[in-house]
């Protein structure tokens, strides 16, 4: 019997922000609001998916 497995491997992803019919991002609205330390955390998670990101894959 044969065992199927997946294996890890890293993506870049590329991060969009979404904007509304008035060209507005709720996003931008949101994180400008946030407390500076929240701020910096939300920044470095972006920066750690945008640089690589783990996903499964059965190659």
């Amino acid at each position: 019997m044969m065992v199927p497995y997946m294996l890890p491997c890293m993506v870049k992803l590329e991060i969009e922000y979404y904007k509304t019919g008035e060209d507005t991002s709720p996003f931008k609205e949101w994180f400008d609001n946030l407390e500076i330390n929240a701020a910096r955390k939300v920044t470095a998670a972006i920066s750690r998916m945008e640089k690589e990101t783990p996903v499964m894959s059965n190659s």
